[in-house]
């Protein structure tokens, strides 16, 4: 579950990373080392990259952290986010292997930027 937040004034877009549920078990003690990655895009670029802290043998994390981007408001439009939740244990990021996929790999559209930079203007 994550919000996001822009403020015009700041040029900031608050990515809050709040909580996980159910995520699926990566370790063999049944649990996992979850963290969650945002990346930001622009035409194909990753512009930014922001982390959670690594949250321990658990497989439902409460992460509540806010992650920061300054951003343009008239870039807004032009970005996407990545939204990654990764094991913190594996030697291989979980997205590269076919067997273990990243438990919600997200990318949030420009679309959604478009209404965010809309509402404030």
């Amino acid at each position: 579950m994550l919000t996001m937040v822009y403020l015009p004034s700041a040029r900031r877009l608050t990515v809050i990373v709040v909580k996980a549920v159910n995520l699926k078990i990566m370790d063999i003690t049944g649990a996992s080392d979850p963290y969650v990655k945002v990346s930001l895009w622009q035409g194909g670029k990753r512009l930014r990259k922001r982390k959670t802290t690594v949250h321990r043998r658990t497989v439902n994390p409460v992460f509540n952290e806010a992650l920061f981007f300054d951003v343009a408001e008239e870039q807004l439009s032009l970005s996407n986010l990545m939204v990654q939740v990764i094991d913190h244990d594996r030697l291989v990021p979980m997205s590269s292997s076919k067997n273990l996929q990243p438990c919600w790999p997200f990318v949030v559209p420009q679309n959604l930027f478009f209404l965010l930079a809309t509402v404030f203007r």
